[in-house]
């Protein structure tokens, strides 16, 4: 019986681990033991940590100003 509430506490911290939520102008890219996998869109997102690991990607374009070169 003792052993029941660590391997509860386990499972809760495995599960909550495994949650990604991705925005909408994010991609997130899964590599699984270190290779790509594929990507994710939008939304909640399930992963297997340990095993997967997921990089998020910002898809917003980013403008910045280039000064004027005088030669």
């Amino acid at each position: 019986m003792s052993f029941i509430i660590p391997l509860l506490v386990f499972i809760v911290i495995g599960l909550i681990s495994s949650v990604r939520i991705i925005q909408e102008y994010e991609r997130g890219v899964i590599y699984t033991l270190g290779r790509f996998t594929s990507t994710r869109g939008a939304g909640v997102q399930i992963i297997v940590p340990g095993v997967q690991r997921m990089l998020l990607v910002d898809m917003r374009i980013r403008t910045e100003a280039i000064p004027r070169c005088d030669f």
